[in-house]
């Protein structure tokens, strides 16, 4: 700890007895008993303090006065330290000279503030420089590592040599199985279906666990999503870290591989953000499989680096705001496109934010600790073109709602706010781990919104960079806010001709849609069509909203240029997108995705197994496959 000053501080109570504050006023006249006075304080020795007020000890012994220790940087805070009634047992223990004993330490700084109780103004003193996340005693956070090795070898079922085979079945090719009868009438090749046979004649394997795929002309993808859900589950139920699985090399619709598929989910079914659980079993994961296929290894490569993006996107909107503040975020960013030369990034950090005058995020970020920025990830994938796409994500590392607090049931969760800014960054690995021959400029604006001495307050005006003015509605609408200024700052640094926003926006979509589908905003129904299309490989669905003008309409300001919020409590994801339409400049197409029922956990376990506790790593898988299909040279 740090040297402990020389001289102690003391004060005496806003509120005290008749006789004292009598012996201490020496000027202006006394207020009546009980009514709050100045705080007196002095360095020095407790006789010290006396003697400077002019209070002699027999008047102190009477008074049953005590005098105590203020830590040093808090003196102004004089009720912390008080002249309290404890009898005269106590002030002759303080009287008494010193003991020689070691100091305590000073109180480090703290952020603190007490009502008016005692007739006070509120205090504050520094804020805490420490972090909580060296506190937390959870093991070091790995971002997007993969426990789950994927391997593939072009051998057949029945030559694979390891201990534990798992062989996918269908119902037709189930009947050709050597089991035994009574084992026959148990699996029939079922989707869902599984059992377990040993020693099974014609394979080298000794145990063969058995996953029925239902009928072969009934197959889809999802399938094989759920079958591999179901490998990943029947091994961890046995404490099994490996095996060889055997897919069917069947054809599927929309150029889909069964074993891309099959390495992808089984790698998503396996993910748990682990880093608060110690118990060994329930950190078991699923080491190695080998697909035994005919499909190129390149092939199912990209499928297991498009699960390590939504891993990656897991990974950091799981992680709480006590570690994933907007420094940190900002550090993640920097170093996942440092092993990427085709990556070039850009830092706008709070001294750049207030030069610009982007006064929208500086306003959102103005009450908590961190300071807000925003991280530009231009990745270069097509030197030759002219063409670049960006893609701004919202990053509330936190939202209690500033001013207009959340209440308890919405607030718990709100380290998940950063949904957006996680999916942009998980779009980055996957463009640059596989190489897509497309421009993209990945945007995450990062933000806490907190309640601080420089919270913004409901109804101020801001000009936003754009030179829009703004009245500020509520302050539980700061999401728009954050990338209102992000985009300006894009469009006028970078030359774009389209432009995607990804956010956990509003809680109106989920009234809309639920958690089943994001909402999709925009004028231009080519881009619809594209992403509709994307959806459909990705398994990330998607849903066209209405961009009605009078949802602009609602948003005209009257001592502003515009509201950042409509005039009543109804579309509210539609009048939030015809907000940040308006921060669009002309020419360049424009897409938002409310994606706040999808990025979170709430979706049914029944309808996607793969979609484990926590986030679901939602955006990536979309919009890569987009870019690939309407960017890539």
């Amino acid at each position: 700890p740090p040297t402990p000053p020389a001289k102690a501080t003391y004060a005496m109570p806003a509120v005290m007895p008749r006789t004292v504050r009598s012996a201490i006023a020496r000027g202006p006249a006394t207020p009546s008993r009980g009514m709050a006075q100045p705080a007196y304080a002095v360095a020095g020795t407790p006789e010290h303090f006396l003697e400077a007020r002019g209070i002699d000890a027999p008047t102190a012994a009477r008074e049953r006065v005590e005098i105590r220790q203020v830590p040093q940087g808090i003196l102004p805070a004089a009720l912390l330290a008080a002249i309290l009634p404890v009898g005269i047992a106590g002030l002759l223990s303080w009287l008494k000279p010193p003991r020689k004993s070691a100091p305590l330490a000073p109180l480090p700084p703290v952020s603190m503030s007490y009502g008016d109780h005692w007739g006070m103004a509120a205090m504050q003193t520094a804020t805490p420089t420490w972090s909580m996340a060296a506190t937390t005693g959870l093991k070091e956070i790995t971002i997007g590592e993969v426990a789950l090795k994927i391997s593939v070898e072009a051998t057949g079922a029945e030559a694979f040599a390891g201990p534990t085979l798992v062989y996918m079945v269908t119902q037709e090719d189930a009947k050709a199985l050597p089991l035994p009868d009574a084992q026959k009438e148990e699996f029939e090749g079922k989707d869902g279906q599984v059992a377990t046979a040993y020693d099974l004649e014609g394979f080298n394997a000794s145990r063969v666990l058995l996953v029925g795929l239902g009928e072969k002309e009934k197959m889809t993808a999802r399938t094989f999503r759920v079958a591999a859900t179901t490998v990943v589950k029947e091994l961890k139920a046995r404490k099994m870290t490996a095996a060889g699985v055997a897919v069917p090399d069947v054809e599927l619709d929309d150029g889909l591989s069964a074993a891309g598929l099959v390495a992808q989910h089984a790698i998503l079914s396996d993910y748990f953000y682990d880093y608060g659980i110690m118990d060994d079993d329930r950190c078991l994961h699923v080491q190695d499989l080998t697909l035994l296929t005919s499909t190129p290894a390149a092939t199912v490569d990209e499928y297991v680096t498009l699960a390590t993006s939504t891993c990656i996107t897991r990974d950091l909107l799981n992680t709480r705001a006590d570690i994933a503040t907007t420094d940190w975020m900002a550090d993640k960013a920097l170093e996942l496109c440092a092993k990427f030369p085709s990556i070039e990034t850009r830092v706008v950090d709070m001294e750049e934010i207030k030069a610009k005058g982007m006064n929208l995020i500086r306003a959102v970020g103005g009450g908590a600790a961190h300071e807000p920025k925003i991280v530009y990830m231009h990745y270069k994938g097509d030197p030759d073109s002219d063409k670049t796409m960006g893609v701004v994500g919202k990053g509330l590392v936190f939202d209690c709602g500033g001013l207009n607090l959340k209440p308890t049931g919405s607030i718990e969760n709100m380290h998940m706010d950063k949904g957006g800014a996680c999916s942009v960054l998980g779009l980055m690995h996957a463009l640059a781990a596989t190489g897509v021959r497309a421009n993209v400029v990945g945007v995450v604006a990062l933000a806490e919104n907190a309640i601080g001495k420089d919270a913004c307050k409901p109804h101020e005006i801001l000009k936003s960079y754009k030179g829009l003015t703004v009245q500020n509605m509520n302050t539980d609408a700061e999401g728009r806010l954050v990338l209102a200024d992000a985009m300006t700052y894009l469009q006028k640094e970078y030359t774009i001709d389209t432009m995607f926003t990804v956010a956990t926006l509003t809680g109106a979509i989920l009234v809309s849609l639920g958690h089943y589908a994001a909402g999709m905003f925009t004028d231009d129904d080519s881009t619809a069509a594209a992403l509709t299309a994307a959806s459909i490989p990705a398994d990330e669905r998607v849903w066209r909203m209405p961009t009605y003008s009078e949802f602009s309409d609602q948003l005209k300001g009257t001592m502003c240029d515009v509201h950042s919020m409509g005039n009543n409590r109804f579309a509210g994801s539609c009048t939030a997108a015809a907000f940040l339409a308006k921060f669009a400049e002309e020419g360049v197409s424009y897409t938002h995705l409310d994606i706040a029922g999808v990025a979170g956990d709430l979706m049914g376990a029944d309808d996607r197994p793969w979609a484990v506790k926590g986030a679901t790593g939602w955006g990536p898988n979309i919009l890569y496959h987009y870019i690939k299909n309407e960017r890539a040279a």
